[in-house]
């Protein structure tokens, strides 16, 4: 699985509350309703491949350029074929593939974009590619280059006044709703195309593969701002499924015979593209907008949304909201009250109870870096914006100590005031490059106005302590609602203490971070140092090593390499091979993460990194915030389960993620194989027997649960000659020779046991068998036996699994 998609059965809780099964009242009846559809469904059929051609020809044989979205779609449906339970070489060589491509596509669309800014106000004979005429200049000027088609963001129209900050967050929207369609609409027959967001010399920058499409293709949505309204009946309805997973109302668009009912907003594009897919663009305002202030500017319907996740929450705690509520694509329409009025709602909670609520769990967050806890900000929906409602609170009660040792009213305020000192180093990059018009600047000399702005935020002058008494108030006030409270406004010497404080290192090098800045090693060490901040002008020029780029893109690439490697880091039999690549694993899916920050798949990777290189507490705290998000999958919920079984931790809460894990994916095979074994090691061997047909009925040529159910059969039920049988299955399968260093490390005993049984083992596994059954016992009975099971005689088993 990539990114945060779920699989057909709906493996992932999206809409309803977690809870566990002994939670239940009636426990014995729904623990025997799981097991009866567990050992009663029709075996899991993978979808058809849906094989595109890939390349691109002009008739005459000629080689031309990379066809990025033939490529990407064709990877995305080849993993889309698999499931759990094909074989970790299947899933590896599929991933890789798709990571590949995807990292291959943000380095080509990096470098050209990267020429594309520097060069953005060089008149167009002098440029190294001249704009495209695509679709005309909304929203900023256009470039196809190696088919990638290239959009700097700006305001030509002045739709934001000019401020180019708004145009930037509309970029950053169209990236999180494109990654939103993907994660639910993938496996429904919707693509969308690959894309990544630069960040460089304050400019922002789209890049995004060509699609099929053209005017003609156009099927779902508006493309004139809602003249003409398109609701292809199967789009629509793959539509509404996806909707129905994000938390977004179905609702009213367009007046008399022209309005139509939609669940995505008007100006979302469906196209049927000419080689046959179903095509989406246009997402930046695919979830719904928060309460407008009555101060804010009429554009900011467009800039404030919701987060995803606190959509999808609050559409499982309340109701779904419009996407296109306070939009002019409801003006008039009976519902548009009500739609307002919902958000309206959903917006007094989110300010009112989930920011408090996030506020409990800050104080118990713990990790190294002291600005950590952003992540966890937007993990649970929650908005940068809303940093400064969060200040108030904690000024208005006061919160204990946190694991930063700084306050939380001043750690804060540092995030934000370092946002602000990246938004406006962003302005004055993109004004010295205009400024310079007829040629590129240098990046020398970019440094040194990178180095002035620092100066002016950092130093200690006149004009440092004009700046922040100005302009910080100014923009901690526009970006931040409430982050400034009346008395440090109307302060003539904001900012001072913080400037003269320990903390003054942390911010410095955080807004570093955040602008896209590379310091010399030497510099770093410097800034450590509250005393080197104390005169006028600390930073030079020369502390700067690079100005570098930042790039946001979909998971799919960081996700995709992370599996791979922590797959092989699973298979490896050198500790230190292992231990480098469960370590390079874990900084791929920590990536992964800052991209899509409620990315199960991820956090379930980053579960068993934790198990697999012995953090336990980490893996706990990993457990109880997705348990805080709803956020479960079938795998996460299994690994859990094997995580108390390993500890010891046995009683029902182990059987009950078992359970659930069998109840949102009944035909998951890992989790069948050690329920099977769970169930047996509390003598319920019938129960145990039946996952086990189960588990070999799903996944018949899986070498694992094929040992396992061999060592289940001689060891408890002493049928050795069923044992030889399913091993003889698992060393014919072609996977058996990647499983063996691993099944010699963890099984040797069994090994040595059936090869008894059958002497053409000895030299396979490379020894000669002289254990017996009660040494495998031994073995494999060294943790404590957990508490009998019940209800193993209530279970009714179709006697079609028979066979």
């Amino acid at each position: 699985m990539h990114a945060n998609q779920p699989h057909p059965n709906s493996h992932i809780i999206t809409s309803r509350r977690f809870s566990l099964v002994s939670d239940d009242k009636d426990y014995e009846k729904r623990r025997d309703d799981i097991l009866r559809r567990v050992i009663s469904p029709a075996p899991a059929t993978p979808p058809p491949a849906v094989v595109f051609d890939a390349t691109i020809s002009n008739g005459k044989g000629d080689e031309m350029k990379i066809d990025w979205n033939g490529r990407f779609q064709a990877a995305v449906d080849e993993v889309n074929t698999l499931s759990r339970n094909h074989s970790p070489a299947k899933r590896i060589e599929a991933y890789s593939k798709l990571g590949k491509l995807y990292q291959n596509f943000i380095d080509t669309a990096t470098l050209y974009g990267k020429i594309l800014i520097s060069e953005r106000y060089l008149p167009e004979s002098c440029r190294t590619f001249k704009s495209a005429n695509i679709g005309g200049i909304a929203g900023g000027e256009k470039f196809l280059v190696q088919n990638i088609l290239f959009k700097i963001c700006s305001d030509p129209y002045g739709v934001f006044g000019g401020d180019e900050h708004y145009c930037h967050k509309l970029a950053s929207h169209e990236l999180k709703g494109l990654i939103n369609i993907y994660n639910y609409g993938s496996r429904n027959g919707l693509y969308v195309p690959m894309m990544c967001v630069l960040n460089y010399k304050g400019f922002t920058m789209i890049a995004m593969s060509v699609l099929p499409i053209s005017s003609q293709t156009l099927v779902y949505g508006s493309s004139d701002a809602g003249e003409t309204i398109h609701d292809d009946t199967q789009v629509n309805q793959k539509l509404t499924a996806v909707a129905s997973e994000l938390g977004l109302k179905r609702h009213k668009v367009g007046k008399g015979a022209n309005s139509k009912y939609i669940c995505t907003p008007l100006d979302l594009e469906g196209h049927r593209g000419t080689d046959g897919r179903i095509y989406l663009l246009d997402f930046s305002r695919v979830f719904p907008p928060e309460q407008p202030q009555p101060t804010a500017p009429k554009y900011m319907y467009l800039c404030r949304l919701l987060r995803p996740e606190f959509v999808k929450f609050y559409s499982e705690e309340n109701c779904s909201l419009s996407p296109d509520a306070y939009s002019r694509f409801t003006l008039g329409i009976e519902s548009e009250t009500q739609d307002r009025l919902e958000i309206d709602a959903a917006t007094k909670f989110l300010l009112e109870s989930h920011l408090p609520e996030w506020l409990k769990r800050f104080q118990r967050f713990n990790a190294i870096d002291p600005f950590a806890w952003l992540e966890s900000l937007h993990t649970h929906g929650i908005n940068y914006r809303h940093m400064g409602a969060l200040r108030r609170l904690v000024i208005a009660q006061p919160m204990g100590p946190n694991y930063t040792g700084c306050d939380a009213s001043t750690l804060f305020l540092m995030a934000m005031i370092a946002r602000v000192v990246k938004n406006q180093m962003n302005t004055i990059m993109r004004s010295q490059v205009k400024s310079h018009g007829q040629s590129i600047p240098g990046d020398q000399m970019l440094k040194q106005v990178a180095a002035q702005f620092l100066n002016l935020v950092f130093g200690v002058s006149k004009a440092a302590s004009n700046f922040w008494n100005t302009t910080m108030k100014l923009k901690l006030s526009e970006y931040f609602p409430k982050s400034l409270t009346d008395e440090e406004v109307r302060d003539p010497h904001f900012g001072d203490a913080l400037l003269k404080s320990e903390y003054v290192s942390m911010l410095f090098l955080h807004s570093i971070n955040l602008c896209g800045l590379r310091l010399r090693f030497s510099a770093i060490e410097q800034f450590k140092v509250k005393e080197n901040f104390a005169f006028a002008e600390p930073i030079d020029e020369s502390d700067i090593e690079e100005i570098k780029e930042r790039v946001q893109s979909m998971s799919v690439a960081a996700f995709a390499e992370g599996f791979s490697m922590q797959t092989k880091a699973t298979f490896s039999t050198n500790e230190n091979e292992a231990k480098r690549l469960y370590r390079l694993s874990l900084e791929k899916f920590k990536k992964a993460l800052e991209m899509e920050p409620a990315n199960i798949q991820a956090l379930t990777q980053i579960f068993q990194n934790m198990i697999a290189t012995d953090h336990p507490k980490v893996a706990e705290s990993i457990y109880h915030s997705v348990v805080y998000g709803h956020l479960f999958d079938s795998e996460f919920l299994w690994r859990y389960a094997n995580f108390l079984v390993n500890k010891g931790d046995v009683d029902k809460r182990a059987e009950d993620h078992y359970l659930l894990s069998l109840d949102l994916d009944p035909n998951y095979a890992n989790c069948l194989c050690d329920y099977a074994k769970f169930l047996a090691s509390t003598q319920d061997l019938y129960s145990a027997t039946r996952c086990f047909m189960r588990a070999e009925k799903v996944a018949p040529f899986s070498v694992m649960m094929l040992i396992d159910y061999a060592l289940f059969k001689l060891q408890y039920l002493q049928d050795a000659e069923s044992a030889v049988e399913l091993v003889e299955r698992a060393v014919a399968s072609p996977d058996f020779h990647s499983y063996l260093p691993i099944l010699k490390q963890h099984n040797t005993p069994f090994l040595k046991e059936i090869s008894k049984h059958a002497k053409k083992f000895e030299e396979l596994f490379g020894f000669t068998a002289d254990l017996n059954v009660s040494e495998i016992n031994q073995h494999l009975n060294n943790k404590p036996a957990p508490p009998p099971s019940t209800g193993q005689d209530l279970l009714y088993v179709d006697d079609s699994m028979n066979g």
